[in-house]
């Protein structure tokens, strides 16, 4: 009994953690930075950028998304 609940506990976790990894792929926000709106400009300008395994995006000031797909995904510099 108790080496059963073992495997149904590890099972469980090993589930849990592909959902994980199937809802990490899935985001589009894995790496993400921010430029501008530093200095003593009175108009703020800031950008967005952020990619992730499938595209590269960007994001400006005026909240225009203009994004770029990679091809194949082993051509990810």
């Amino acid at each position: 009994m108790k080496k059963r609940l073992i495997q149904i506990f590890g099972f469980l976790i090993s589930s849990l953690g592909w959902l994980f990894v199937l809802c990490t792929m899935a985001m589009d926000y894995w790496r993400s930075s921010q430029l501008g709106g530093q200095g003593g400009s009175n108009i703020i300008k800031v950008a967005w950028y952020w990619s992730n395994l499938w595209r590269d995006c960007y994001t400006d000031s005026t909240a225009v998304t203009n994004c770029r797909d990679y091809p194949v995904l082993w051509n990810v510099s």
